[in-house]
């Protein structure tokens, strides 16, 4: 009877054993974990772009492609892009496009922005609608004086407005007045365009 007990004994100090290195090696497991976690946050700045605006561009023909380019002391900024939606319809040799894009003002502050979009060559905007915060915005075809002189007025008012003008052949900008902080803006536009070189 003596000899099982001890083996008992000594079988239980090994598993005993194992236990113990087993939570010793899980304990150092997770402290490393947690001081990987605590490196992450503390040593680098967020990797979204929910603080601030993205690089400076020098003007809006800069951009590249559909962009909201926030006005600041040093040039344009992007502002934070949250979506896109394309809808093409080709009917004949005619192709129709609607472009929808929903951007953020980033900062703390009321801003004017303008939203940049290149066209391709022969393209013919008939469609402007857009959504700052809560207020809708639809353009309206005017002459370039009116139009601006318009758009001003309603700047100064404090009124949310946007006026579309051609950059150059290619490149249309819709300034946006009056954005708040944190506000949401919505840009759809559709254009119509020759659709000869499509099936080439």
């Amino acid at each position: 009877m003596t000899t099982c007990d001890e083996i008992k004994t000594s079988g239980g100090s090994s598993l005993s054993r194992m236990v113990r290195l087993l939570l010793f090696c899980m304990m150092q497991g997770a402290a490393v974990i947690l001081v990987g976690f605590a490196a992450l946050f503390l040593s680098f700045e967020p990797a979204w772009p929910a603080e601030k605006p993205s690089a400076i561009l020098a003007g809006p023909g800069d951009a590249r492609s559909g962009s909201l380019l926030l006005k600041t002391d040093d040039g344009y900024a992007d502002a934070t892009r949250l979506g896109i939606d394309v809808d093409l319809t080709v009917s004949g040799p005619t192709v129709r496009a609607r472009v929808t894009q929903i951007f953020r003002n980033p900062t703390p502050n009321w801003v004017e922005a303008i939203y940049v979009y290149p066209l391709p060559a022969g393209g013919a905007v008939d469609t402007l609608k857009m959504v700052i915060g809560d207020r809708v915005v639809v353009g309206e075809i005017k002459e370039r004086q009116q139009a601006r002189i318009i758009y001003e007025q309603a700047q100064r008012n404090g009124q949310k407005a946007a006026l579309t003008e051609q950059e150059r052949p290619n490149i249309f900008t819709n300034s946006v007045a009056n954005i708040g902080p944190g506000e949401t803006i919505l840009v759809q536009i559709e254009y119509q365009e020759a659709g000869a070189a499509v099936g080439k």
